[in-house]
């Protein structure tokens, strides 16, 4: 849905009002991350979390009544032969990938045949799809997409925001909940935060449409890194108000980043590539979010369990630190109860640092793409070079 909803509205307007309508675009896509947090986490508190999915049901027949009315069809209509084969294979490639980085971690990564089998299908799938790509007259990705300079660099910024985007909302409520024991309403708060900075971000876009959109791109990433950052410094004392800015300045950085990389990602791309560029937009997204959402999960248990066996070492009746009252605190290292309290603590503490170390991964990787604006094309007068239709049609 979300490249047909975007191709819609990126034919309907302009390039020079690219940035503004994907503003409004991006407002109307983030109503859903603040409402439903908040809502969500009632419902599963109060019924159960089933109710969660029912909640959807009035929302999709509002949708679908809104474009019956007003959504209509005025391209013609024409026979396109689709490469089910390159479909097919980028599938494969994409989910044993995705299933692959999910179970690696639990599985002991490359020690299990599972992983190993996964591995060498996504390898031999992807092999297939670059093979039709690069020998079919109609492959399922057009390879004329990639010498427009702009889409290249954008996608590859799209998949930089997309390894941002999901991840602090995927791993901060699994602390807060397994960590903190808050419960999923006061949670739904912290993540509805974040969509009201969003919501800002979009906000200025409106009005900064017209400012240089490296310059958006470039603080947007800023804006990420910082919260990431403040959120790596975080220890098992974090409150609630502790998050609100951080969260309030990640979620105003995806507000300037999503409607500026849009803009320049399809600033100087031919409207007649603008469906399949669209769909591979997104899809670069959504697989950058679940491999980057992946890898943290797996920073996250291996640190977590290093931490755990450094710590648990220097458990002993024979540590003298537990001679001192206010150094052991209640904990016993000669009991069973005191033993079990105090592993208890120990996974805590370990887990927090796995989560640390996360933060500052994606903290560092929001400020290592930044030098990718420097790729994009650039006159001297200001604003995006775009190409006239006779010199797209040379490139055909």
């Amino acid at each position: 849905m979300a490249p047909v909803c975007q191709a819609i509205v990126q034919s309907t307007f302009p390039r020079h009002m690219y940035a503004k309508a994907m503003a409004f675009f991006g407002m109307g896509v983030i109503i859903g991350p603040i409402i439903g947090p908040v809502a969500g986490g009632y419902l599963s508190e109060a019924y159960s979390w089933r109710w969660v999915f029912f909640m959807i049901v009035p929302f999709t027949l509002v949708a679908l009544v809104a474009v019956l009315v007003f959504i209509r069809d005025t391209s013609t209509r024409t026979i396109v032969r689709f490469d089910w084969a390159g479909f097919l294979a980028l599938s494969a490639a994409v989910t044993c990938l995705q299933i692959t980085l999910d179970r690696g971690q639990r599985a002991d990564w490359f020690d299990s045949y599972e992983i190993i089998i996964l591995t060498c299908l996504a390898v031999a799938a992807l092999y297939i799809f670059l093979a039709r790509v690069a020998t079919t007259d109609r492959p399922f990705l057009r390879p004329i997409l990639f010498k427009d300079r702009n889409f290249t660099v954008g996608v590859a910024l799209m998949f930089v925001f997309g390894l941002l985007n999901f991840t602090p909302i995927t791993l901060l409520p699994t602390l807060l909940q397994n960590l903190r024991g808050y419960p999923d309403s006061v949670i739904g708060y912290v993540l509805a935060i974040r969509g009201l900075g969003t919501l800002a971000g979009f906000f200025f876009m409106i009005v900064g449409s017209r400012i240089d959109p490296r310059l958006m791109v470039v603080a947007g990433f800023a804006t990420q890194g910082i919260s990431g950052w403040y959120m790596a410094q975080m220890d098992l004392n974090v409150m609630l108000a502790d998050l609100f800015w951080p969260m309030i300045v990640q979620g105003f950085g995806v507000g300037l980043l999503w409607p500026s990389i849009t803009a320049i990602t399809f600033s100087t791309l031919s409207q007649k590539y603008l469906d399949e560029a669209t769909a591979f937009y997104h899809l670069i997204r959504n697989m950058g979010s679940s491999i980057y959402i992946s890898i943290s999960m797996a920073v996250i248990m291996r640190t977590s369990s290093q931490r755990y066996a450094e710590m648990t070492d220097h458990i002993s009746p024979f540590n003298q630190n537990f001679d001192l009252p206010w150094a052991s605190g209640g904990w016993s290292a000669t009991t069973t109860e005191g033993l079990s309290h105090l592993g208890s603590e120990i996974g805590r503490q370990a887990a927090m640092i796995g989560y640390n170390n996360s933060f500052y991964m994606f903290s560092i990787t929001a400020f290592a793409f930044i030098p990718l604006v420097l790729l994009i094309r650039w006159k001297k007068g200001g604003g995006l070079v775009t190409v006239k239709e006779d010199e797209e049609n040379v490139h055909d």
